[in-house]
């Protein structure tokens, strides 16, 4: 008995283990920040350089942009793009060589007949031309042919071609029903629809043309009428109470995600102007009321005589994927906004 209860013990103390750990992953994923890194300068040409990563060498994301746009995914240090195109595609190069290889022996294979049947047949009709039965050798050899093709050479053979004459004058009046026949016949009604109209009395155009304005005048009419009624129901929609708490939550999660999303170090330099001093202490003073925003780590040197724009800009910041799902929780699974939505959707039905 104390033997069983010594290996539970033991069995015991491997999952509490195994569940702590199990704990610690998940809080380390969930409250470890997705940081992220901007780089970037411009003077001839603009050039940034982005990174992206989490939860050390886990998922690492790279962008720049310098003429082009580019981009690099890497899991656990693996280059995810090249795994994706790149095995994939060398194992279709192999089959597309291997099945190259297979056809070029098959085609040389026909190749080769087809060469000794030339051959051959060069070889007959000599042989044919040296004696007096050449003609007949020939026309037997055409008539094996033309019999191959189901074209018969007894004394039907003129019959045969008038009939085939007439049953195509018959097809082209006919319109061709054959697999093409449709195409055909719309054509020749359309012809005959424009030979009639060509025939109609002139009056009779201007007022099929005044009733065709008229039918988009009320198709435009009644699209009109349609917006105006949908703009009505979404400002009395946004009137409501649910939707007043809506916004107020939006607003609320919106300021708390940039909080935590906003830039810890954030420094910069810019030197500007537009050849104009009036204009350029108009764009100072812009900048002056933005310096609660980016405060010291950012230096703005204007230039009142020349037309300069050259600075350069450094960003470092992360945000948890807890306070991402906390925000997706409070906003779109909350009433206010399964509400709204439900309401929303009721609205663009009747458009």
């Amino acid at each position: 008995m104390g033997i069983v209860l010594g290996i539970l013990g033991t069995l015991g103390k491997i999952l509490l283990c195994l569940l702590g750990i199990f704990c610690v992953l998940v809080l380390l994923l969930l409250f470890y920040p997705i940081k992220y890194q901007v780089q970037g300068e411009w003077r001839e040409g603009a050039r940034v350089r982005g990174r992206l990563h989490w939860f050390w060498f886990l998922v690492r994301i790279y962008v720049s942009y310098e003429e082009d746009f580019q981009w690099k995914i890497r899991l656990l240090g693996f280059d995810l793009m090249k795994i994706m195109e790149g095995n994939p595609g060398g194992g279709r190069k192999k089959r597309r060589k291997k099945s190259d290889g297979k056809r070029g022996v098959g085609t040389n294979r026909r190749q080769e007949a087809e060469n000794g049947e030339e051959e051959g047949c060069r070889e007959d009709v000599q042989i044919d031309e040296e004696g007096e039965g050449c003609r007949e050798s020939v026309r037997t050899d055409e008539e094996r042919e033309n019999c191959r093709e189901g074209v018969q050479t007894d004394g039907m053979g003129e019959g045969h071609q008038e009939g085939v004459r007439i049953e195509g004058t018959m097809d082209e009046e006919l319109g061709h029903t054959g697999p093409g026949g449709t195409d055909t016949s719309k054509e020749l009604q359309r012809v005959q629809n424009t030979q009639n109209r060509r025939g109609e009395h002139p009056f009779k155009k201007w007022w099929h043309k005044f009733r065709h304005f008229v039918k988009c005048c009320k198709n435009f009419i009644e699209n009109l009428r349609r917006k105006a009624g949908f703009a009505r129901d979404m400002a009395s929609l946004l009137r409501e109470d649910n939707s007043r708490e809506l916004v107020c939550i939006l607003k609320d999660n919106v300021l708390h995600l940039w909080r935590k999303l906003k830039p810890k170090v954030f420094r910069g330099h810019l030197l500007f102007g537009t050849g104009d001093p009036a204009s350029t202490g108009e764009i100072l003073g812009l900048f002056a009321i933005l310096y609660a925003w980016y405060g010291n780590g950012v230096r703005i040197v204007p230039d009142f005589e020349r037309k300069i724009w050259e600075g350069e800009l450094f960003a470092r910041g992360g945000i948890s994927i807890f306070t991402l799902l906390l925000v997706y929780f409070r906003v779109l699974r909350s009433d206010e906004w399964r509400c709204f939505k439900k309401e929303y959707d009721r609205l663009t039905a009747k458009i």
